[in-house]
């Protein structure tokens, strides 16, 4: 999920539909991928604190407070491309990508 993420960004069902595009992995079940999620969210802080330690020596800085970017991207345009296509929009909007 994570080399598929870095790669092409997609859902989890996309993800599932492409497992085959690399070589020596195990074909994995779509609810186990869903189940995945889960088990990592449980261990969600755990992870975040042991990556956070782990780096916060690359600058050599006292740190008091991390922010990090959650958005998404977004465009808005009425041709598709490679990039972009006619998807479901947050806001509704119909014949846009």
């Amino acid at each position: 999920m994570v080399v598929e993420h870095l790669l092409r960004p997609v859902s989890k069902l996309g993800t599932y539909g492409k497992q085959n595009r690399y070589l020596n992995l195990p074909h994995s079940d779509l609810n186990h991928l869903y189940r995945t999620l889960d088990i990592l969210s449980e261990h969600k802080e755990e992870k975040e604190d042991y990556l956070f330690n782990r780096e916060k020596s690359l600058f050599n800085m006292n740190v008091d407070v991390v922010f990090y970017d959650v958005t998404t991207f977004r465009f808005e345009n009425i041709r598709k491309d490679t990039l972009r296509d006619f998807s479901f929009s947050k806001e509704n909007k119909v014949n846009e990508v």
